[in-house]
């Protein structure tokens, strides 16, 4: 379960990215939150996300859930849709349900997030999508242990500009 103050709640009524199962979707979107699931990609329309996100210096990221990690170990994984292969980015996101402080080298501070980022970043934006699902997995993993939280494995969709 993500924690309420990195959560955006819709769709209405459906779990958050963390959820075991799969009865809510697999698809999500995180702009400094998590959106709730959906079952369907139209459920995160220009439209809709407008109506749910205020504006802001932040980036929408378009997610399907792949995998979840805990201690080290994968707990659940899911089948992503191959049709979707096609849109697919080639970038894998990384995100956990508990938010942590990381330092931000650029900004001279520290900041609270769920999102994982390169271990050579600086832990700005640009920087939290992973290259392949190895990295991704293996960072996973390494998290999981040290931050003591589920991490969640997406690929990204899409991305959208959110300013």
């Amino acid at each position: 379960m993500v924690d309420n103050s990195f959560k955006y709640d819709f769709p209405i009524g459906n779990k958050d990215p963390f959820a075991k199962n799969d009865s809510d979707g697999n698809y999500f979107v995180y702009a400094k939150a998590h959106s709730n699931l959906g079952k369907e990609l139209d459920e995160f329309s220009i439209d809709i996300l407008s109506q749910n996100i205020p504006m802001g210096y932040k980036t929408i990221i378009v997610c399907q859930r792949v995998l979840m990690i805990f201690d080290g170990k994968i707990i659940q994984d899911w089948d992503i849709n191959r049709d979707l292969i096609n849109n697919f980015s080639g970038k894998y996101f990384v995100t956990t349900n508990k938010p942590y402080d990381i330092y931000v080298k650029d900004w001279d501070k520290y900041i609270e997030t769920t999102t994982i980022y390169k271990p050579t970043s600086e832990g700005l934006p640009w920087t939290s999508s992973f290259n392949n699902y190895e990295e991704s997995l293996n960072i996973g993993i390494s998290e999981s242990i040290d931050k003591k939280s589920e991490i969640l494995i997406s690929i990204v969709i899409d991305s959208i500009n959110w300013h």
